[in-house]
C-alpha cells in the first residue's frame, strides 16, 4: 500500500468544469492541512473519548481538507488499517467512521467525489481490494450522494445508523450548513445529529453585504465562496448560532479565519453560542460548567493574515 501524501485534487484545477465553478486549493487549504498534520491526531490520542465515528466538512469545495483529515485519522490507526489491509476479507476490521461533505454547490460535491475516490484508490489499493465488490478497482466508488430534495432524510437516517462496516464511505449532502442534519418533527423528538470532527473554512473575505447578495442573485459560485459580507462574518456566523448543537461532547471543530474577520469577537461569538445553547438545551449540552475552548492551532501570512483555529468543549 502506497504511504499516503497528501490528495489528490488536481482535476479541480485541469477539468474546465471544476474549475470554473469551485473553489481550488489555495493558501488556506493548505494550512488547513498542516493544522490537520500537528493538532487532529494530537486531539485523538489525547483527548478521553475522542473516538471519530462522524466527520464533517461544511462547504467541501474540492473535498481537499475532508479528504486529508479521513487520511489522517486512518494514520492514526494505520497498525490496524494495515493488519487489516494484510487480512483476509472475513478477518479485516474497517475504518470505524463515515465521513460527510455537504454544499450547496453540486459540482464542489462532484469534485469532492472525485478527489475521495481518486486518493482512497491510490493509497488504499490493498485494502479496497480485499473488501470491494466492484472491479476493476477504478470502478469503486466509495460515495453515496444526496441531492437537496432529499437530503434532509436520506443522509439523517444514514447517519443516525451509520454503515460502519462500510470502508472509507463518504457522503455527499446538497444543502447550507447543518440544515441537512435537521430533525424532522417527530414524537418523540430525536436528538440531533452529533459530529466528532467538524471542519469549516467559510467564506471569510470582507466585502459589503450587497456585493454578497448580487453574487448569490447571480448564482456565482465562485465569488460565493469567497464573499464574506460585512467583517467576512455573514456565513461563519450562522455556522457558530448552529454549531453547538451538532458538535460532541469529545469533539473538535477546525475553522479558518483572517484578521479582519476580527478574531477577539469570533471567539466572544463562539462563546455565546455554547453559552446559550448549554441553557436552552441542558438535557443535551455535556455540561453546563465545562464552557467552550477555543485556541489557534496555525497561522500564516499569505497576503492575508491566515489562522486556523480549535473549538472544543472545555476540559
Amino acid at each position: 500500500m502506497k504511504p499516503y501524501t497528501s490528495p489528490l485534487y488536481f482535476h479541480c484545477i485541469t477539468d474546465p468544469q471544476l474549475r470554473n465553478n469551485v473553489y481550488e486549493p489555495e493558501a488556506d487549504t493548505f494550512l488547513f492541512l498542516e493544522a490537520l498534520d500537528k493538532d487532529l491526531a494530537r486531539h485523538v490520542r489525547e483527548t478521553p473519548g475522542a473516538a471519530v465515528r462522524r466527520c464533517l466538512e461544511v462547504g467541501c469545495g474540492s473535498g481537499t481538507v475532508l479528504t486529508h483529515a479521513a487520511c489522517t485519522l486512518l494514520a492514526c490507526e494505520r497498525e490496524e488499517v494495515r493488519a487489516a489491509a494484510a487480512a483476509p476479507p472475513s478477518g479485516a476490521a474497517p475504518p470505524r467512521f463515515v465521513s460527510v461533505a455537504v454544499d450547496v454547490n453540486p459540482h464542489a460535491l462532484a469534485a469532492t467525489k472525485l478527489t475521495w475516490n481518486n486518493t482512497m484508490r491510490t493509497y488504499f489499493a490493498t485494502y479496497l481490494a480485499a473488501h470491494a465488490t466492484a472491479t476493476p478497482m477504478d470502478a469503486v466508488d466509495l460515495t453515496e450522494s444526496f441531492p437537496s430534495h432529499d437530503a434532509s432524510v436520506g443522509v439523517a437516517e444514514r447517519l443516525r445508523e451509520p454503515t460502519l462496516d462500510a470502508p472509507l464511505r463518504l457522503y455527499l449532502v446538497e444543502g447550507d450548513l447543518f440544515a441537512p442534519f435537521a430533525a424532522p418533527p417527530s414524537s418523540p423528538p430525536l436528538p440531533p445529529i452529533l459530529f466528532d470532527l467538524i471542519l469549516f473554512n467559510p467564506p471569510y473575505v470582507p466585502t459589503s453585504q450587497a456585493e454578497l447578495d448580487d453574487a448569490l442573485q447571480r448564482r456565482d459560485i465562485i465569488t460565493a465562496a469567497w464573499c464574506g459580507g460585512p467583517r467576512g462574518r455573514v456565513v461563519l456566523d450562522r455556522f457558530l448560532a448552529a454549531l453547538p448543537l451538532h458538535l460532541a461532547a469529545h469533539g473538535v471543530c477546525y475553522i479558518v479565519l483572517i484578521k479582519e474577520n476580527d478574531v477577539a469577537d469570533v471567539y466572544a461569538t463562539i462563546e455565546t453560542a455554547f453559552t446559550r445553547h448549554a441553557a436552552a438545551h441542558p438535557e443535551a449540552a455535556p455540561s453546563k460548567e465545562r464552557g467552550v475552548s477555543v485556541a489557534c492551532v496555525a497561522e500564516r501570512y499569505t497576503g492575508e493574515h491566515l489562522s486556523i483555529h480549535r473549538i472544543t468543549y472545555a476540559s
